[in-house]
């Protein structure tokens, strides 16, 4: 008998190795997924395919109706490992403030980003190199 294959639906944080853990079956989410805080590792989610919404590896944009903006969240994944089989975002795909991040070479089997592509203030990304299937972005580069 293998694993049974989900789908999640609403929105999912990713925070923590035992958010992982409650994901691991997942193949597609039909909102947002964020990574955030002292997380080290996206090991255990290979299953994952699609996300309808947005993904966002570190901050989000802050409201532009907070004063003072919130201090910069990121994370401390150096690659993204773990979302290696990922194929569509149908929202915004946002990396951001994530110090040690290195590569983009783990979204290798995107295709298609439904939103923007916004990546900045991850100080050891030396390109945007990796995501070599991607074929389509719905709005902004």
């Amino acid at each position: 008998m293998g694993v049974q294959r989900r789908h999640g639906v609403g929105d999912y944080t990713i925070s923590t190795t035992a958010d992982i853990n409650g994901l691991g079956s997942i193949v597609s989410i039909t909102g947002n997924l964020q990574v955030v805080g002292d997380i080290d590792s996206l090991q255990g989610l290979e299953m994952l395919i699609s996300i309808n919404g947005n993904l966002i590896i570190g901050d989000a944009p802050a409201d532009e109706l907070t004063w003072p903006p919130p201090p910069p969240v990121g994370t401390q994944l150096t690659t993204l490992f773990g979302l290696n089989n990922l194929k569509s975002i149908g929202g915004d795909l946002i990396i951001s403030n994530n110090a040690l991040l290195s590569s983009l070479s783990d979204l290798e089997n995107l295709v298609s980003i439904g939103g923007s592509l916004n990546c900045w203030q991850n100080s050891s990304l030396a390109g945007l190199g990796g995501p070599g299937k991607l074929v389509s972005i719905g709005e902004k580069f």
